[in-house]
């Protein structure tokens, strides 16, 4: 088990930190610019569509994504719980095992879906305040 949070860990650390490099090699490949180079900066923002909102949307599209991301881990989890369940071979504790995850997921799930509506509708409540 201790193998499997490391492994899912590492994955989790390198598909979140191989788009940000590549990002900015790619913006100082593209534009010509040093990092510390406003102008390619802006240029590089303004390509990828993150100058188009204001901050609030940035705020909410990013947590959005990240609880998007919740959502599919927990998703994961239990298929991995059903999975664990198909092969257990009648074996109780196996089959225990696999319950567990199936309703650790689940609680998961409802979770995060609790914490996207309130973040929803708090940031609804924010934007429609500011105007």
């Amino acid at each position: 088990m201790t193998n499997l949070k490391t492994s899912l860990a590492g994955l989790t650390i390198f598909l979140l930190s191989a788009p940000i490099a590549h990002a900015v090699v790619t913006s100082n490949e593209m534009f010509g610019g040093t990092e510390g180079d406003v102008e390619a900066g802006n240029k590089f923002a303004n390509a990828a569509g993150l100058s188009a909102g204001t901050l609030t949307d940035t705020i909410a599209s990013l947590i959005r994504v990240g609880l998007g991301f919740l959502g599919i881990v927990a998703v994961v989890i239990i298929l991995i719980g059903g999975f664990k369940w198909v092969t257990a071979g009648g074996e109780e504790e196996k089959v225990k095992k696999a319950k567990k995850y199936i309703f650790q997921g689940i609680i998961g799930l409802v979770i995060v879906l609790a914490a996207y509506a309130i973040a929803t509708f708090a940031l609804t409540t924010i934007t429609s305040a500011m105007v």
